[in-house]
């Protein structure tokens, strides 16, 4: 079974970096940005005020699903997190799961602070 597109009327541009490596002076070179226009269903999810540090600050959520496995990653060790435009803005990729069932889809939570 597969998912039909209308379902994924969006389209988001998943930026990923390559890991880093060490040259031939020892110097840490960071992995290349690769980006990747991507079909989704973007769907707010809620605005709220953050305290942090230098003060509070509003952060977006978005929820976002994407007709494939493994389509956005969040940061994990020394993995970074997957960034991603939606609609020109920048949004971290904050969560992400995968589900395997008739079909594969991501879901994730997209951060953008502002």
């Amino acid at each position: 079974m597969t998912l039909a597109a209308r379902r994924f009327p969006d389209t988001i541009t998943r930026r990923r970096r390559a890991p880093g490596e060490r040259n031939g002076l020892g110097e840490w070179v960071p992995g290349a940005v690769t980006e990747t226009d991507l079909r989704a269903s973007v769907q707010p999810l809620k605005l709220e005020d953050a305290d942090l540090e230098g003060g509070v600050r509003l952060q977006e959520r978005l929820k976002v699903y994407i007709p494939q496995p493994h389509a956005l990653i969040a940061a994990f060790g020394d993995r970074e997190a997957d960034r991603v435009l939606v609609d020109g803005a920048e949004y971290v990729t904050e969560s992400s799961s995968t589900w395997i069932g008739n079909s594969a889809h991501t879901k994730a939570v997209l951060l953008r602070e502002g």
